[in-house]
């Protein structure tokens, strides 16, 4: 299997602590189509040997066809979340 992702860490390796990424397992695209999906959207892939792979995501660019409501960033918005102490996720190095 090609990935650009690190090899992921064995399940039975003693010598890692902390949480184990989902990087390189193959989650990405099932999980994109999933969410464009839920945005009444679709995705694509197209693929062509030895030239490379596009994917085509799509969603409802007029308002009215939406059916999510996205939340309003008003002044009150930025606040709460800018005094928010957020924790490094596994993406990040230590």
């Amino acid at each position: 299997m090609y990935s650009t992702a690190p090899r992921p860490v064995s399940l039975t390796d003693s010598q890692h602590s902390g949480p184990i990424p989902l990087a390189g397992f193959g989650y990405g695209l099932p999980i994109s189509r999933l969410y464009a999906r839920y945005f009444n959207g679709d995705m694509q892939i197209h693929s062509i040997d030895g030239y490379g792979t596009d994917a085509y995501v799509y969603l409802q660019a007029v308002e009215d066809q939406a059916s999510e409501w996205l939340p309003i960033c008003n002044q009150a918005a930025y606040e709460y979340y800018s005094s928010r102490k957020y924790q490094s996720d596994w993406t990040k190095k230590k």
